[in-house]
Formats: structure tokens, sequence, C-alpha cells
């Protein structure tokens, strides 16, 4: 199956393992739980699936690579311990508790996570004195003694031995104790997380015009030649940061992520052809006006592509950067209510009151963020809030309470400040869209380069919850124009049948 069902999977079977009867009874006991084995190729996104699931469900997320670890490690220290039996002493051999169970619940502990992941990867790559133990602990969910606590649910993930040679095979006995989930790629689930995420528009236009080069792995004579959904997210993530520093593109770069030398030369090539484009026709003042270009109807269809793809990816950024801003407006709207309800329970100083209850709520993401539990995205969120707030209590330092009788004045008057900027932003979200869509009908008219923009669009979840909340009409329009749920799948068959 492909990664998105595969994620389905995962989340379905840890809402089953965790679910409890009316008495709070697990409906399925833990020997009765297999571990989720993922099985498939390198770079899939195995690993970022688990993660995604674990932020998804708002649960605890332990993960290690089974490589790096011995025996010792993974399982504990021996202890020897003295026990009498009847009127006779023995030696009696214990273990420490292992890393991995530690970490468990040191979440558990400290963190108040009561339910979550326990992730080991590349299982099937481990040593041979810690095979035997590791396939003990899935089948029973223990080491040395020492048990994974119960509402803990373990996904393992592995390669097949055709693309890892120190893979082994895994026995039918163990199989039978696992429910495995075999994962192969698929562009096109890869494409919609990849307008997601916001990977380089050249990446996403060349690999709709050549999907057959998304995932390879080839043997040769000198080695393995392989691309993978991790390299192209890489390489993007570089062009990405490399366009924003004005630092130049060496084309060795992109041999650095491609281990194929036919394919990283073919997407340099085009990588140059994209920002040739840029160039020759201004994509950024298209958003801006959204005067249509006549001249592109005779165009290449990959030089049409790629203005579609960068508009997308422009106005995605802008619709992300919108709703990240309208977030921090309502975390700190909930703060600032929060300092109101605790200086009506306690009167005080509302600077102390404010510092107090800053400080509460970073020890808390200090404590989710050692543990792992707060993803990049949530932690820069953190990071925007808590400078907001600082902003604030730098501000009461200045304020003189004879000002207002308010003492909430500086909190309320930064929020009226972002409001103000929101619906700025708004306005320019709203006009970017507009242009964009005008430019795609009026230069291409209802055309497959019309399908591709607004399917693109609407996949997007924070860009299609804005126009629906902001535009109806042009989202009405847009429905009106194209059944999005039934061109989608033809406009895919459309592409690859023309290329």
């Amino acid at each position: 199956m492909d990664i998105k069902r595969a994620k389905d999977e995962i989340k379905k079977t840890v809402l089953a393992y965790t679910a409890v009867t009316e008495t709070g009874v697990l409906r399925i006991p833990v020997s009765r739980q297999r571990p989720v084995l993922l099985m498939g190729p390198p770079g899939i996104g195995k690993t970022a699936v688990v993660g995604q699931v674990a932020r998804e469900l708002d649960i605890g997320l332990v993960a290690y690579t089974m490589t790096h670890h011995t025996r010792q490690s993974a399982i504990g220290l021996p202890v020897i311990e003295k026990r009498s039996y009847g009127k006779t002493e023995f030696s009696v051999t214990k273990y420490t508790m292992s890393e991995i169970l530690a970490s468990v619940y040191e979440q558990v502990e400290y963190a108040g996570v009561r339910t979550g992941i326990l992730f080991l990867d590349e299982i099937n790559c481990v040593s041979e004195t810690l095979m035997p133990a590791l396939l003990q602990f899935l089948q029973y969910k223990s080491f040395g003694g020492h048990k994974l606590p119960e509402g803990w649910v373990i996904c393992a993930a592995g390669n097949p031995s055709k693309y890892n040679s120190s893979a082994r095979q895994l026995d039918t006995v163990t199989l039978d104790r696992l429910k495995v989930i075999n994962i192969e790629a698929d562009f096109n689930v890869w494409k919609a997380y990849a307008l997601e995420r916001g990977i380089h528009p050249a990446v996403i236009s060349y690999l709709t015009l050549k999907s057959e080069n998304f995932f390879t792995v080839l043997a040769g004579p000198g080695g393995r030649s392989f691309v993978t959904a991790r390299a192209w997210e890489d390489l993007s993530d570089m062009l990405l940061t490399f366009e924003e520093m004005c630092i130049p593109v060496d084309e060795n770069l992109f041999g650095q992520y491609l281990q194929h030398e036919d394919i990283s030369a073919e997407f340099a090539l085009f990588y140059e052809l994209f920002k040739s484009y840029e160039e020759k026709y201004r994509f950024d003042e298209i958003i801006h006006n959204g005067k249509p270009l006549p001249e592109l109807i005779d165009s290449r269809f990959d030089e049409r592509l790629c203005i579609i793809e960068f508009l997308i990816h422009r106005l995605h950024n802008l619709a992300e950067n919108w709703c990240d801003e309208y977030t921090l407006l309502d975390s700190f709207l909930n703060f600032t209510n929060s300092v109101e309800a605790k200086l009506q329970e306690r009167p005080g100083n509302i600077g102390d009151i404010a510092k107090e209850l800053l400080s509460i709520r970073t020890k808390g993401m200090d404590i989710k963020k050692s543990f792992g539990l707060l993803s990049p995205k949530e932690e820069a969120a953190e990071a925007n809030l808590v400078s907001l707030i600082k902003s604030c209590l730098s501000g009461l330092i200045a304020w003189s309470e004879d000002d207002t009788q308010d003492p909430l004045y500086i909190f309320r008057k930064r929020a009226g400040e972002k409001r103000d900027l929101l619906e700025r932003e708004k306005s320019s979200l709203q006009d970017a869209i507009i242009n964009c869509f005008s430019f795609v009908e009026k230069t291409f008219g209802k055309s497959q380069e019309l399908v591709i923009f607004l399917t693109e669009l609407i996949e997007h979840e924070q860009t299609s919850s804005f126009i629906k909340k902001y535009l109806p009409t042009l989202y009405d329009e847009a429905n009106s124009t194209l059944d999005f749920k039934t061109q989608a799948e033809l406009l895919r068959e459309k592409l690859l049948g023309s290329q």
C-alpha cells in the first residue's frame, strides 16, 4: 500500500490498541496486540508518518534506530541479587532497566504522557546477539523483566534485503506475531504531501513530468544508483534555503542528494530551465497583477507547468503564513484571558501574574521539547508567542497604571495591532489568489493547466480553508468550472498519457 494508507492503518491500530471498555479494561489485551511492522524501501517516509500519527493523536513518541544498540544497551546490564528459596540462598541475575524502556517511562513520569508509540527502526538489521531478545520483546513487550507501560504501542520498521545487504529475512514464526504493512513508493500520494509541505516548485514540476524518476534503486557494477523521496525533500530544503540566502546553486549540489547520475544531470538542467522561466515570465508580477500572457499558449508544456507550480507554491506559502499569524493571535488571546481570569481570582500586579503564567507554560513546553513531543512548526509557533508576550511585559515597564483603568491595556493593544495586520494580510492574500486564478483562466482557458491549478490549490488544507471562508464566490465558481473530485484522478491519467 502507499504511505498515506499506511499512516491511516497505524492510526487505527493505535486507537484500537488503546481503546478500553466501560470498566476500563483494554478491548484488545496487551498479549494480543501485535506490533506494527512497516516494511518498505528506504527514504519513503516510514519514520515521518509515525511521527505524524503521534502528533495528530496527541500521544507520546520514543524512537530508536536499533542498529545503534548492543544487547546490553537494549536489554540492560545484569545485576546479581541474593534470593532465599526455602532455607537455601541463591544468587539470581536481574537486569537494570533498558535504555529504551527507560525513555518511555521518563515520558510517562515527567511529561505525563500515558499513551504513545515506541518506534524501533531498522529492526531487521540488528546484531545476532540482540535479535533473540528483540524478538522476545516484540512478543511479550518486556526487556529483562521490565515491561512496556500499558497504553504504549510498538511500531517497527525495516527495509527489504534487496535495498539493504545487512537486512535479514524475518522467519515465519516472527512474522506471524506482527501486523505487517508493506509499503511501496507512490508519487501521486507524495505529491499531495509535497504541496502541503512546500516542496520546491521545480521539484514538483519535474516529477509531475517525470514521475518514473521519483523513486528508483538500481544495482550495478559500480554500486547502487538510487533516488528516494527523502532525497527530493532534502534537496528541496537546500534549494529553497540557497535561494532565500542568495547563494548560487552549483551543479554539483544535485548529485549530492540524487545518487543517480542520469536523473541528477537531468534535474540540474530542468532546474536551470525553471529559473530561466522565472526570469522570463516574472512569476511574482503575475501574483500582483494577474495579467494574462497570451504568448504562453504556444509555449512548451514544461514552461506552463513551471508557472503553475510556482504560483501554487507561493500561494500556499502566503496562506500558511497567514494561518500561522491567525493561530498566534488566537493563542495570545487565550493567554490574555488566562491572565485576566487569574487577576480576578487573585488581584495583584499584572506583570507578576503574566510572568508566573508564562513560566508555567514555558516549563511545560520545555518538557515536551526535551522528549521530542513538539514538531519544528509547533516549536516555532511557541517561540513567536513567547516573544509577543515578552514584548507586552516590556511595555508594562514603561506604562503607568494612571494612563488607563484597564490593567490589560498593553495586551489588548498588541492584540488590536495583530488584528489589523491580519486584516491587511488577508486582503493581500485574497488579491493574490484572485489574480492567479484570473491569470490562469484568461491565459489558458478551461484547460488542463486550470485543472492542475484548481486541484492543487484546493488540496492544500490551509489554502482551501482560507478560500472557503473568505472567497466563497471564487470557490463556488471554481467548483462550477471543474468537478474537483472526479477531475483529480482524470488529470493525473491525462498527464501521464500526454508525456
